[in-house]
């Protein structure tokens, strides 16, 4: 397996899965540094589609990145919980704790409005078991031959530099700090919690979603 390495891409979206054409760019880096991160950004008024995502992460790191996010996943020294949280006005909030020094806390956090992806900066490790919670909600084309009402969106991914990103460095220090402010209860890992070098469950989601896919087409 070829290991993950530090990147940052434009990929450029387009999708007729509503009555309308939805287009839009997005910005997706990954930091290879001692703690690394992955930042996804909504450039300008673009709103990516939460199905939409896996396609997204493809094209940017190529075939085998469910399985390289696994492996940082699976390297992380400590207990690990997701959390899943559903607002009336169609909010959804992603959420991984994990224990440092005896304290949990709120590692990384994705959010899905109205099935649209905000901007989000991650853990790489964290990447796996919450990318598994929001694919389970919003659930990828596989095989566009089966999905004729969901098969016309195309994505077109160009490698940069990392300085284009810089100029927009705002949103992303927001996003790292509002997860740091969430408070976790002593209590939260009590129950539902997963010892450091268990599976995420991704591939497993990923598969078991690929067949459900062909079976109903």
């Amino acid at each position: 397996m070829t290991p993950l390495k530090e990147t940052t891409n434009f990929v450029f979206w387009m999708d007729r899965a509503c009555d309308y054409l939805q287009v839009g760019d997005a910005t997706v880096t990954l930091e290879c540094a001692q703690e690394s991160r992955l930042d996804f950004y909504n450039n300008k008024d673009s709103k990516l589609p939460a199905y939409l995502l896996y396609a997204v992460f493809r094209a940017t790191f190529g075939g085998e990145w469910v399985d390289s996010f696994e492996r940082l996943h699976q390297g992380r020294a400590g207990m690990w919980k997701v959390e899943s949280f559903f607002q009336p006005n169609g909010m959804k909030e992603y959420r991984l704790y994990t224990i440092t020094e005896h304290e949990p806390v709120c590692s990384s956090a994705i959010t899905v409005v109205k099935n649209k992806v905000n901007t989000f900066s991650i853990y790489a490790e964290d990447a796996a078991p919450l990318l598994r919670r929001v694919i389970e909600d919003h659930p990828p084309v596989f095989f566009p031959r089966y999905r004729n009402n969901r098969s016309t969106y195309c994505l077109k991914n160009q490698s940069c530099d990392k300085y284009f990103f810089t100029l927009t460095p705002t949103t992303i220090k927001s996003q790292r700090e509002a997860t740091r402010t969430i408070k976790v209860d002593k209590d939260k890992f009590l129950y539902d919690a997963f010892r450091a070098g268990e599976a995420s469950g991704l591939k497993e989601t990923i598969d078991a979603l690929k067949c459900l896919e062909v079976l109903l087409a």
